[in-house]
């Protein structure tokens, strides 16, 4: 009885185990992302992940890292004025979830590509450093819907991507403007 009830305890666990036995391997961003992004697939299903780092002096993203290159390349940039995403995700780093096609419109300026990709709905999680975002883990997906338990799943798998970005963007963080006039 106790071997059947570890075995269902185990099962469900089954893609974050793959995940952090995979994160134990040598590989920089592209390889730590990558096997997040298998693990998205395999608890969330089909979609879209992207991280892009937030440049606060230019107010733009960059995208570093995608699931889909030719829809969404690394090096893309999106130019994020002041608006309510923006003082949401990029100001008091908190999370973002549209659910449903009127919330991406509302939020995104290329809602038109993002519905010609079969997506509906998305969450974006602040990767952040001493109250200040670094960058964006974005999740877009063809369920309008997200469930506590996904947006759980979403936080989840954001914090173990937030070490692999960080090490990647750090010279980016400490020679910024806000730092240095810190250390002054």
């Amino acid at each position: 009885m106790t071997a059947l009830r570890s075995e269902a305890l185990v099962e469900p666990l089954g893609p974050w185990v793959d995940l952090l036995d995979g994160l134990q391997a040598q590989g920089g961003l592209a390889e730590h992302l990558a096997r997040i992004d298998q693990a998205r697939i395999a608890l969330l299903g089909p979609g879209l992940l992207t991280v892009s780092v937030y440049d606060a002096q230019a107010a733009t993203l960059q995208r570093v890292w995608t699931s889909n290159a030719e829809a969404y390349p690394v090096g893309g940039r999106k130019h994020k004025p002041d608006t309510p995403w923006s003082r949401q995700v990029l100001q008091r780093c908190e999370i973002h979830v549209c659910e449903g096609d009127a919330a991406i419109r509302d939020a995104f300026d290329d809602h038109a590509r993002i519905a010609s990709l079969g997506l509906h709905g998305a969450i974006n999680v602040p990767l952040a450093t001493a109250g200040r975002c670094i960058a964006t883990f974005n999740l877009l997906r063809p369920q309008p819907r997200w469930t506590a338990p996904e947006r759980l799943v979403a936080r989840l798998l954001a914090a173990l991507a937030w070490p692999a970005v960080l090490r990647a963007v750090e010279p980016r963080v400490t020679s910024s403007p806000e730092n240095q006039a810190s250390r002054g």
